[in-house]
């Protein structure tokens, strides 16, 4: 998994991925653009997962 390794409380877990993830596909269906948005806001999720932690 992603976030399997998390050693921080304030770290995704497995269910706050598949939280934003179904988020992402409700807020992607039924509108013109639903593939092109949903690929957006999951590149978007990923790419902050991928980044890691920014904080000081």
């Amino acid at each position: 998994m992603i976030v399997a390794e998390a050693d921080d409380a304030d770290d995704a877990d497995d269910a706050d991925v598949l939280r934003m993830v179904g988020a992402i596909a409700w807020a992607a269906q039924d509108t013109p653009d639903s593939p092109a948005r949903a690929d957006r806001l999951l590149t978007l999720l990923l790419n902050g997962l991928r980044h890691g932690d920014v904080r000081p």
